[in-house]
């Protein structure tokens, strides 16, 4: 009976994405981390792991399990077989990387790698490294951890607040805190009040909001399946991709 129907406990929240402007400016957070920020000479190609979630939708443990031989040609196309993931909640007191199968039954799929750009930084990472087996790599040949990943992302997230998307004025170098302390660049917190450092500054030149980005790196799988279907690609194929 229809008496008998209860409400659900809780309602799904609406997933975040990542907006275009923000994609771009991750984009060149790296760059800036790679060549001129204080990253210089970063090791890990972090601008083709951030192109390949976005393009491929995959989660990162999957991501970080590719292989060199995972990928296939048929025709004028480039295909990723998905057969593997590395497993995150590996304790740290262990050696070596637990490798397991996708979190679902439909996680094992092939991935069709349609984007240019990504091609080539690929082709340009296999030949710069053809004795690896992961398609990202450590020094000592194992995937990457993803822990070192999450650590890195927060550095992008906050390095994209470096300055202005609209006339390129940089960040202030000081900050007020909230009980009018004047603080240095470095500070991450007032020491009288505790209070962190802001997240945003207001650009003095256009006025314009400028704030860090803390989204997770799960969030560009939620980005590729909105895009997706705001081009009108059919759900089959969306669920496909994405593994559902």
């Amino acid at each position: 009976a229809a008496e008998d129907i209860k409400r659900p406990s809780s309602l799904s929240t609406e997933k975040e994405i990542f907006s275009p402007a923000e994609i771009l400016a991750m984009f060149r957070a790296i760059r800036y981390m790679k060549t001129d920020g204080i990253y210089h000479g970063m090791t890990n190609d972090y601008f083709t792991l951030l192109l390949f979630l976005l393009t491929t939708g995959m989660r990162i443990g999957e991501v970080l399990g590719a292989r060199w031989e995972d990928i296939r040609t048929e025709g004028k196309y480039r295909i990723l077989h998905v057969e593997r993931t590395i497993d995150p909640h590996w304790y740290p007191g262990k050696k070596g990387q637990r490798v397991s199968t996708p979190k679902t039954e439909s996680g094992e799929r092939d991935v069709p790698l349609l984007d240019r750009r990504l091609l080539r930084r690929l082709d340009r990472l296999h030949k710069a490294n053809p004795r690896t087996t992961y398609i990202f790599e450590t020094s000592k040949g194992n995937a990457m951890e993803h822990q070192n990943v999450y650590r890195t992302w927060a550095t992008i997230g906050r390095v994209v607040a470096r300055e202005c998307a609209h006339c390129h004025t940089r960040r202030p170098t000081d900050w007020t805190c909230e009980c009018d302390c004047h603080m240095t660049r470095n500070a991450r917190r007032c020491k009288f009040c505790g209070k962190a450092r802001p997240d945003s500054w207001i650009c003095p030149v256009c006025g314009e909001t400028v704030g860090e980005i803390h989204k997770t790196v799960h969030t560009t799988r939620h980005s590729l399946a909105s895009y997706l279907n705001a081009c009108d690609v059919p759900l089959y194929i969306i669920k496909a991709v994405l593994g559902h």
